[in-house]
């Protein structure tokens, strides 16, 4: 058997026929083409240049240089995965679902496969017949249709050349008219089709067929309808004859009699609703291992679940002639719901998958309505991770997970495989951190295949199980799926302890560690750190996670709901912070959907209508939009709804997934399109092409690592990995100017193998790092060698908290010290710290009156939802912050005199904005809307401005010194209006100001500023600026260009004159170029730069720069 998983298409696979045709689809651009275009930049190593970004750094390793590219695109393409995933042919798209088709054959005797998603309708030239009946299959339509012309008898199947055990397939079949027999019996489709394949006597497949009208023949009846039939049979001659067939084939196929495990009709509607003649009847058929679903016309007829195997599909025709089928699209395996529970994933594990699902909230799902909700309590700093415990809440988990942190919850560390009970049958489950689930299909010989979209890897040696996610992470799993331990692609290890009932007691790395405790019911009651510090968990006697108290001894409360949709009910509906303001309040509908969000202040700001079963209609911030899905459960089509007219309603952007759910396209509102193309395996961006063609291109080694990036220009950045012990290290990196910088990793000797240890610039300057046991950086030394060397010294706590941080140069030396409570928080910052021991920091914090150069303190103070209320600097000084219940800042008070205030009006209290303080209380107060948005500004002196907004949540009008909102020449600093349009992105294109007058804003397909012209009449382009007087008030113009990876080149002004910019292959200006003439000046060497120089054009300014 030919099993099928996502595939390229190549030289030699002609199974797709390419009907180009354009798509056109509305979805919000959530990824965001410009961040691509970002790729085009050559990436450089960046490294850190003050404490601040230090104290944000447990180690630096080269892969964060090579994946910058990934940093960029929000983690769109991952540069490292198992070195068996090696890189495949390029991808190309169908427009019809806006899905990819990408497979790859698979060897006979594997077990799993999937359809790949497909752009192209099937080529029918390459199936072929199968079974007993005649081959009256024609194939015509250049390969797009297949008709059965004979009335054939018996059975009679056309089958495609690849089996798959996942697929989503559609297309359409019309019965036309025959006017030598006016026939009206069987068509059909089969699916996991495996015989006869030759002249064999044995079926098996699942038959779905469709009878026109109630009909008895050598005995038996053809019912009117549909039938649903798994068959796994042999051809018994026994039964006898009739009309020239054996009567096996009347009995079974024809009359849907049931025989044992045989013949099992698994549903059927009979006696009405046959096919019509002449009629075209649309299909869609979803066909997995466990679950077939198939709609007629768009109706669901059949969605049954059970048991069903891999294999081909194909068409079916029982007695009956000119049955056409056609405009088929076989596309990728559909989202299992379990595998995206999680909103996001860990950062530890790398699972592979994207976001492909609307999302409105803090946040649900809008296809499904799961709610998913997460909180970090405790983090430490290990090398390969932090040691953290994470809880996630998942509405729609509530019934699989129920003890371990009560129904509904789980935690980053209950990581494990679950061997059986299965959504998928045939199937392992690898529950990652985020408690999304990710099915992997047993080979049966110590292998697995990985779903569509997961790019991990899972293997079976012996007794344990080794999970190789795509960041080169491995986990090693027992007998039971219990995780036993983390290592990271340098061999740093974090291990897992259990007790005799298999509960997870203990996650350590050397000598910092989380342990856990737990109840009589077996759910986590204590979680604490190397520190003695603990989190304490509540449940009430449905099982329910009801109280959490951090490591400050502060509560956060959680609710459920006591009476929808169940009751006792386990679906969470309010989460309320130590300091009593509600974080989110969430409704569900009857069949348990979260639909509904409040804020604190009981603003509704989420409303899920789900009454459509594609499309939701999804109210957020006031926002109405419409999220269409396809068949494989994807996000397809945004399209924003309001009734004001406002440039944008009915439209939105698109996002096109392949077959391992990688976006494929981003298009925006004005339909202007990035195209992507990942690797066969999904793990790597390949290719990056705009709007306008020009392409990005990236490769890849065996790991995966990113080995080339030629951007637009066809300029190239190189990396290389040349050390054998860590092949994912990043050794020597190359720009466009062939200036190569090097990079050398610590080893074992060096305390934590795999890390940074030096960097060599092009100019030969080195830097050079040292790590604490935990990877933590100790010590950076800047011109290491030099008499001009600066080191940077780091100490931390038991905990891996940032302490000190001492610059020190041959000149001088100075340290900062950092201060934290049990909660982490940042309670006093000292810089040129003079002090020995951080415990005594009060006594070093120097608030007193006058300038100093040493002890410069700043201390901070927190409510008991770890909002800061107050800052006071080195001189006393504080500033207020106060929060609404809303949990939003809605007045700062700088300067504050000591005064005493209340909580309910401290507006009231400290402001006087009729006769201010010049020196203390100087008060900024903030108003929001129902839906969060800022609308008023109050300054100290009292001055409002006013922000409003159009119905899609853009800045429609702002006014400044609001006091009626009405603009007067007589008073002309009061009511400062700024008005604003825009196009369907949401550029702004038009601005008018307060006297009227109007600023026109022009782009391009990427959304640069083509020019802008000021003082616009209302009628004056881009194009009519050179025919316009060069002497006007009017129509203002300045005109830009860019080259292939949006550098600016020409600035034109509004008398024509010309700034030529020019730009070396590391996009660095080169030179400058004034009243440039293109006839006498074509490249900076043209340049006359002399102190003589009178002439008034092609005024040079030229750069230079070293090698770094």
């Amino acid at each position: 058997m030919n099993l099928q998983y996502p595939r390229s298409e190549n030289k030699t696979h002609q199974h797709r026929v390419k009907i180009q045709r354009r798509l056109i689809i509305l979805l919000p651009v959530i990824m965001g083409g410009l961040a691509f275009l970002l790729l085009f930049t050559s990436f450089q190593p960046i490294v850190a240049q003050s404490s601040e970004e230090y104290a944000q750094i447990n180690s630096i390793s080269p892969n964060h240089f090579a994946e910058l590219p990934n940093q960029i695109a929000g983690e769109a393409s991952q540069t490292k995965a198992s070195p068996q995933m090696s890189d495949g042919p390029q991808y190309t798209w169908a427009d019809e679902l806006g899905l990819q088709e990408s497979s790859q054959r698979l060897a006979e005797n594997s077990s799993a496969a999937y359809a790949a998603t497909s752009t192209e309708y099937e080529d029918l030239s390459q199936w072929s017949h199968k079974g007993a009946g005649s081959n009256n299959w024609t194939v015509y339509n250049n390969g797009t249709a297949v008709k059965q012309i004979g009335n054939t008898q018996p059975s009679t199947f056309f089958i495609s050349p690849d089996s798959y055990r996942s697929v989503v397939m559609t297309g359409k079949f019309k019965v036309e008219n025959d006017p030598t027999d006016d026939d009206n019996d069987f068509i059909g489709l089969v699916l996991g089709y495996q015989d006869p394949l030759d002249s064999s006597n044995s079926y098996s497949f699942v038959l779905f067929d469709w009878k026109k009208e109630v009909q008895s023949h050598c005995g038996y009846t053809g019912q009117e309808g549909f039938g649903l039939m798994k068959v796994d049979s042999t051809y018994d001659s026994s039964l006898g004859t009739c009309d020239s067939i054996g009567k096996w084939y009347w009995k079974y196929f024809w009359g849907h009699q049931e025989l044992s495990s045989e013949f099992e009709l698994l549903d059927s509607q009979f006696g009405s609703g046959g096919w019509e003649e002449e009629k075209e009847h649309e299909f869609e058929v979803m066909y997995q291992s466990n679950r077939i679903k198939i709609s007629i016309d768009g109706s669901v007829i059949f969605d049954e679940s059970g048991s069903f195997p891999a294999g081909r599909v194909g068409f079916y025709s029982f007695s009956q002639s000119h049955a056409t089928y056609y405009d088929v699209v076989i596309s990728g395996a559909p989202l299992e719901e379990n595998m995206i529970w999680g909103h996001d994933d860990n950062a530890c594990f790398d699972s592979g998958l994207m976001s492909t699902r609307g999302s409105a909230g803090k946040p649900i799902d809008t296809f499904n309505g799961n709610l998913n909700f997460k909180s970090t309590d405790l983090s430490i700093p290990v090398q390969g991770c932090q040691l953290q415990f994470t809880r996630s809440y998942i509405s729609a988990a509530t019934d699989v997970y129920t003890t371990t942190l009560g129904h509904g919850w789980t935690h980053n560390y209950d990581m494990r495989l679950h061997l059986s009970g299965t959504a998928l049958s045939d199937t392992v489950e690898l529950q990652i951190p985020n408690g999304s689930r990710l099915p992997f299909y047993d080979n049966e010989d110590g292998t697995f295949t990985p779903y569509a979209g997961v790019t991990a890897e899972l293997t079976q040696i012996s007794n344990t199980y080794v999970i190789t996610s795509s960041n080169q992470k491995i986990y090693t799993f027992d007998s039971l799926g219990l995780l036993l331990e983390q290592q990271d692609a340098n061999g740093n290890v974090i291990t897992f302890t259990h007790n005799v009932t298999n509960q997870l007691t203990r996650v350590a790395q050397g000598s910092r560690y989380l342990d856990y405790t737990y109840n009589l019911d077996g759910r986590v009651s204590t979680v604490t750190d190397n520190l003695g510090r603990d989190v304490e968990l509540g449940y009430n006697n449905d099982g329910n996670l009801v109280v959490v108290t951090n490591t400050l001894e502060l509560e956060t409360n959680y609710y459920y709901s006591a009476t929808q949709p169940v009751t006792p009910t386990h679906y969470l509906t309010e989460v309320v912070d130590p300091s009593g303001v509600t974080i989110e309040k969430t409704a569900y509908d009857a069949e348990g959907r979260a639909y509904q969000q409040w804020d604190g202040e009981d603003n509704l700001l989420v409303d899920i209508d789900f009454s459509l079963e594609n499309t939701r209609v999804v109210t957020e911030n006031g926002i109405v939009m419409t999220h269409t899905y396809n068949a494989r459960n994807t996000l397809i089509g945004t399209e924003y709804s309001c009734t004001d007219g406002t440039t944008g309603c009915g439209t939105g952007g698109g996002n096109r997934y392949d077959g391992n759910f990688r976006q494929d396209q981003v298009v925006d509102a004005n339909d202007n399109a990035v195209d992507l193309v990942w690797s066969a395996n999904g793990s790597n961006l390949e290719q990056v092409t705009d709007e306008l063609d020009q392409e990005t291109t990236l490769s890849y080694d065996a790991y995966n690592n990113l080995t080339q990036v030629v951007n637009a220009l066809d300029k190239t950045t190189s990396y290389q990995y040349d050390n054998e012990d860590f092949p994912t290290f990043l050794t020597s990196m190359t720009d466009a100017l062939d200036n190569t910088t090097i990079y050398t990793p610590t080893t074992t000797s060096d305390g934590v193998p795999g890390l940074l240890k030096q960097q060599r610039d092009p100019n030969g300057r080195l830097t050079t790092y040292t790590y604490n046991d935990f990877g933590q950086v100790m010590q950076v030394v800047q011109a290491a060698g030099t008499s001009d060397a600066i080191t940077a010294t780091y100490g931390y706590d038991a905990v891996g908290r940032l302490i000190t941080t001492t610059q020190q140069s041959a000149a001088e030396s100075h340290t900062s010290l950092n201060v934290y409570n049990d909660g982490d928080q940042l309670i006093a910052t000292i810089n040129n710290w003079t002090g020995s021991n951080p415990a005594n920091w009060e006594t070093d914090c120097d608030t007193s009156s006058g300038s100093r150069d040493t002890n410069v303190c700043t201390q901070y103070d927190y409510d008991n939802a770890g909002r800061i209320i107050s800052t006071t600097n080195t001189l006393g000084q504080t500033t207020l912050s106060f929060y609404d219940d809303a949990g939003r800042s809605f007045l700062s008070v700088t300067n504050w005199d000591g005064s005493s205030y209340g909580q309910s009006d401290p507006v009231g209290d400290l402001c006087n904005f009729t006769s201010p303080n010049s020196e203390f209380n100087l008060c900024a107060v903030t108003g929001y809307d129902v839906y969060g948005r800022v609308v008023t500004s109050t300054n100290s002196l009292g001055y409002e401005t006013v922000t409003e907004y159009d119905s899609l949540g853009r800045i429609d009008r702002t006014i400044v010194n609001w006091e009626n909102g009405v603009y007067s020449s007589a008073d002309p600093d009061a009511d400062i209006i700024a008005e604003y349009e825009y196009d369907a992105v949401g550029n702004v294109i038009v601005t008018t100001d307060t006297l009227g007058l109007e600023t026109r804003t022009f782009y391009d397909v990427l959304n640069r500023v083509e020019g802008s012209i000021s003082n616009w009449d209302g009628s004056a382009t881009l194009a009519s600026c050179a025919t316009l007087p060069p002497e006007r008030d009017e129509n203002i113009c300045t005109q830009y260009e860019y080259d292939a990876v949006g550098n600016t080149i020409i600035v034109t002004n509004t008398l024509t004159q010309t700034t030529r910019t020019f730009y070396d292959d590391l996009n660095r200006v080169q030179a400058s170029v004034s009243n440039w003439n293109p006839a006498t000046l074509d490249e900076p060497g043209d340049c006359v730069i002399s102190a003589t120089n009178s002439n008034s054009e092609n005024i040079c300014t030229l750069y230079g720069y070293d090698d770094a």
